[in-house]
């Protein structure tokens, strides 16, 4: 596992053969175990873990 941190990225969703949700949780506010943290207008935060797969060029196929 990277030491990275969370990297968010926008996406074309037509980039992948496949998406596998691994885990999805409510994003919790800092410090707490219980309150999930929410946008301006009320709408939960929610984190997923995804694997996807893709087409390299060249035509060899990896997996993330």
């Amino acid at each position: 596992m990277s030491n990275q941190g969370p990297m968010n990225f926008k996406i074309d969703p037509t980039s992948f053969t496949m998406v596998m949700v691994m885990d999805l949780a409510p994003k919790l506010k800092f410090g707490s175990d219980t309150d999930q943290e929410c946008l301006r207008n009320g709408t939960p935060k929610w984190v997923a873990q995804v694997t996807v797969g893709f087409q390299a060029s060249g035509g060899r196929r990896f997996r993330c």
